[in-house]
């Protein structure tokens, strides 16, 4: 008998597309979250705190096969003025997590991590791989970073079959907070200006929730993950002024400037190294960012988010 496999954070932008992409597949989801979620066929919902360690104990109890821990505060545009509670969400919840997978012997747990956790980066030729020194600048990187080597831990320790997935700036249906793509489709349509004040040295290595999901799902089936951690980003990095000029093609009436100033406004991210994820785990994104923003931008005609 086939177990089912927890998502927790199901009601996110993450955690909700992997459970959609599971549920097409067929295999059996239980998603956990704070926050209502939509009805999907073969998908069962708990109302759990990843912190509630009791309620997941409960209902691991009952028999599942792993775990996706997508579950916790999503950005550092959240809690910036409740640090405490962040961590203790993010830290706590990923805690209670990985020992109940060792408790209960569970097949694998996939930890979404972020590239915030590596701080700042050279902005060198160099490529940015997995081993690169974890050295979060903001709060929320470093609770991810905590998250991280917390999942190493326990497979080094206990033998648990964990890995992190390391995504970077997830962009595309359905997501609810702050992205300044979102932000320049939606001021072009209504006919207004987008004015940001990111400097000379803003850039983005953007991945589509399609591509983020194929990377799960990728590492959920597969026989052997040989690292610990892998970076899942999109192909491209890109420049304020590539983002802004691949909007304009697309609306052409979009009205888009950054403040030519030296503050850069956000992490300073070199280029990161995605042969890892496409030697071990078949990864490889899928969706150009050209037509990412496209369908962004359609999908975003009759939606809000």
């Amino acid at each position: 008998m086939t177990h089912p496999t927890i998502i927790t954070g199901a009601a996110g932008l993450i955690g909700s597309a992997i459970a959609h992409k599971f549920c097409e597949k067929g295999i059996e989801v239980i998603g956990t979250d704070i926050l209502p979620i939509e009805k999907i066929s073969g998908f069962q919902y708990h109302q759990i705190d990843s912190r509630d360690y009791e309620g997941l104990n409960a209902l691991i109890k009952k028999g599942v096969s792993g775990i996706i821990h997508c579950g916790g505060v999503s950005g550092p545009m959240l809690c910036k003025d409740r640090p405490r509670k962040l961590f203790d969400i993010n830290v706590n919840g990923t805690a209670n997590i990985l020992e109940l997978a060792r408790v209960f012997k569970l097949r694998r747990v996939i930890y979404c991590s972020s590239t915030s956790a590596y701080g700042n980066t050279p902005l060198d030729t160099s490529l940015i791989k997995e081993n690169y020194p974890l050295n979060a600048v903001d709060v929320y990187g470093a609770s991810k970073a905590a998250g991280d080597v917390l999942t190493n831990a326990y497979a080094n320790q206990f033998e648990l079959d964990a890995v992190a997935l390391r995504f970077s700036w997830v962009y595309g249906p359905k997501r609810k907070t702050g992205c300044i793509l979102r932000e320049m489709i939606l001021n072009a349509k209504n006919g207004n200006p987008s004015v940001f004040n990111f400097g000379k040295m803003f850039s983005r290595q953007y991945v589509h929730v399609d591509d983020v999901v194929n990377s799960v799902f990728e590492a959920w089936n597969s026989k052997r993950i040989p690292k610990k951690a892998y970076n899942i980003t999109g192909g491209d990095k890109l420049s304020f002024d590539e983002i802004a000029n691949i909007v304009c093609e697309i609306i052409p009436n979009a009205n888009i400037r950054n403040l030519d100033s030296e503050f850069a406004g956000d992490l300073i991210h070199g280029k990161f190294d995605i042969s890892a994820a496409e030697l071990d785990l078949n990864y490889k994104p899928s969706v150009d960012f050209r037509n990412g923003v496209k369908k962004y931008a359609s999908w975003l005609e009759n939606h809000e988010y």
